[in-house]
């Protein structure tokens, strides 16, 4: 097991593998209901695609039930940006892909504010970039839709919450309207020096 982390005596994180598909298939039947369109299959979570090298997916889960509260991926993706310099393709893994906490579950992982992701921030964002950098990432981004359909039914607002997050140093806002997979996003780098001491 690459990825398994207690939080504490209710929750844990650990790499989905096929054992957890079960719970897995509940966990995106609760997020169909709630709108969360994005994390509503294994299609739509591009389970088959994300996976080996090409990326990781971690579940959160309540210890004493087995029941998934998240699901976030990391994943392999070469880019080019003009910001990094033209026709330059780097070694990018991208953190935060399908990043959804079921509304019933979102509380127990909020800390002071309110906009605060707690659960991403301190449990699970440190985790997938020790396993980009080990997988010879030279760029780590998170990306956020910033305009046309939001097939999560909260990316908009996490996008604002990444705009809070660059002013308190966490990321770096480096490029904007960039096509993703048919969506336009907001690219955003990690601050290492932010991160170091938290991996």
């Amino acid at each position: 097991m690459l990825w398994q982390k207690k939080i504490d005596n209710e929750y844990g994180i650990k790499e989905l593998d096929e054992y957890d598909y079960p719970a897995l298939k509940r966990y995106c039947i609760e997020c169909n209901l709630e709108g969360m369109v994005n994390n509503s299959s294994f299609d739509e979570l591009n389970i088959s695609s994300i996976h080996g090298d090409s990326g990781k997916y971690l579940c959160t889960y309540h210890i004493s039930s087995g029941t998934i509260v998240n699901v976030c991926a990391t994943q392999h993706l070469p880019i080019q940006l003009d910001c990094w310099g033209k026709d330059k393709v780097y070694e990018c893994y991208r953190i935060g892909v399908r990043n959804g906490t079921l509304k019933d579950w979102r509380q127990e992982f909020v800390k002071g504010l309110s906009w605060i992701p707690n659960l991403s921030l301190n449990h699970i964002y440190p985790i997938q970039i020790r396993w980009a950098l080990m997988k010879g990432a030279k760029k780590i981004i998170v990306t956020t839709n910033n305009k046309g359909v939001d097939s999560s039914g909260k990316m908009f607002k996490v996008d604002k919450i990444m705009h809070i997050l660059a002013k308190k140093k966490c990321f770096y806002h480096i490029a904007s309207d960039i096509n993703i997979f048919g969506a336009s996003q907001n690219v955003w780098e990690l601050n290492m020096e932010y991160w170091k001491n938290k991996i």
